[in-house]
């Protein structure tokens, strides 16, 4: 069974005297939509959100039926974009991020998954949740099933550094889901370990995302890209969780918001 992609908005290119413009307006870049930032790659988004549907297209009804509703609740492709664009650094980017990208947002995607069973949400991204629609149980296997097929069709890519990359950052982020359920007094909580917190969780993956991205086009940028990537995994964790204190305090607990997606 195979997946439709959802084609990402259209956007206006510039023209060409806007293109070869050499000045560049920081404080519009700064106010940039992501919509604006993902134009140059959309049509490889488009890419990726067709080789993730190929990737965990299955025989079997029920995984068919999980797969298609979570496909449908795609999110904002945010770290798939961070690592075309990191591959473009040096104009030397190949085709392999196109999979790469797809497979990691299918670990992300198996991260929701089981974020959602742990903390019994029924709703991600406004849409009913795998276990809300399905059952606790499908949730978990299903997330395991997303896991092992993207890691399965990355060792057939013979890429042994992205390997290495993608499964570090995927045991960061256990680590830092058991860290999360392991505090007993929120209040005792410093910001030092709220920082190791946010970083295992979120920014692990955006990390990897452009240490991918390099590995597919731009190595001289390796380090550099990672850096990067590390900083935009805290900023927007930070921002979620100061809005997420004032806004849970009037939420179901079956509502309330597990984690940046």
């Amino acid at each position: 069974m195979s997946f439709p992609a959802q084609p990402f908005p259209t956007l206006t290119k510039p023209t060409a005297a806007a293109e070869h413009t050499p000045e560049v307006n920081v404080t519009a870049l700064r106010g940039a939509t992501l919509q604006a930032i993902q134009f140059p790659v959309r049509d490889k988004l488009d890419r990726v959100s067709q080789a993730m549907g190929a990737i965990v297209s299955s025989e079997l009804p029920l995984v068919g039926q999980v797969s298609a509703h979570l496909l449908a609740m795609r999110g904002k492709m945010f770290r798939p974009t961070l690592l075309l664009l990191s591959s473009e650094a040096a104009d030397e980017p190949r085709d392999e991020a196109i999979t790469l990208a797809a497979t990691l947002e299918l670990i992300h995607l198996a991260t929701l998954v089981h974020d959602d069973a742990v903390d019994h949400s029924v709703l991600r991204r406004g849409m009913p949740t795998v276990n809300a629609l399905f059952s606790h149980q499908i949730s978990v296997i299903m997330g395991d099933f997303l896991y092992s097929t993207a890691l399965t069709h990355l060792v057939g890519l013979g890429n042994l550094e992205a390997l290495q990359a993608l499964t570090r950052a995927s045991t960061e982020m256990t680590l830092g889901e058991m860290r999360q359920l392991a505090v007993t007094d929120p209040l005792r909580f410093s910001e030092r370990e709220y920082y190791n917190l946010i970083r295992s969780k979120t920014a692990s993956l955006m990390r990897t995302a452009c240490e991918l991205g390099a590995l597919a086009g731009a190595r001289r940028a390796l380090l550099s890209s990672s850096c990067v990537g590390d900083g935009r995994g805290c900023c927007p964790i930070i921002r979620q969780c100061r809005l997420r204190s004032v806004l849970n305090r009037s939420r179901p607990a079956a509502t309330r918001s597990a984690s940046v997606d």
